[in-house]
């Protein structure tokens, strides 16, 4: 069954002045942004994350690729990536076809007690643009 997002901005929400955000990716993300596989960054719903809404900019960036400049359309809270994960498709998470997607490959990026405290959510980003 899918669950739904605790919490979804998008359509009509923007603030008055929109910000840009800078952000990592690992090479494999990246690519995957860039190719346009990936449609969904998966993030923690910390302090800053919480500043970003429909509207803003990101600019993700890899040390050894380069980076990229997306617009916000849509942030979804979850409560943690299992119901994050149940939302989407695994492709649009980043998977390949046919892969398995696994909601604890985010703990090699974020421990469970910050997943527990924090929220997570789901950023769904324009297409990409080279910077």
């Amino acid at each position: 069954q899918r669950k739904m997002p605790l919490h979804s901005f998008g359509g009509r929400y923007f603030k008055a002045q929109k910000m840009t955000h800078s952000m990592k990716l690992s090479q494999s993300a990246y690519f995957a942004f860039k190719n346009g596989g990936k449609r969904v960054e998966m993030r923690l719903w910390d302090e800053k994350r919480r500043a970003i809404t429909p509207g803003d900019e990101i600019v993700f960036e890899c040390p050894t690729c380069g980076r990229i400049k997306v617009t916000v359309e849509n942030v979804k809270v979850f409560e943690n990536f299992s119901a994050l994960y149940a939302y989407y498709p695994a492709e649009q998470l980043g998977y390949a076809k046919g892969e398995c997607p696994c909601p604890e490959d985010m703990n090699a990026y974020y421990t469970v007690s910050q997943q527990q405290k924090y929220g997570v959510v789901a950023i769904e980003p324009s297409a990409p643009q080279e910077v």
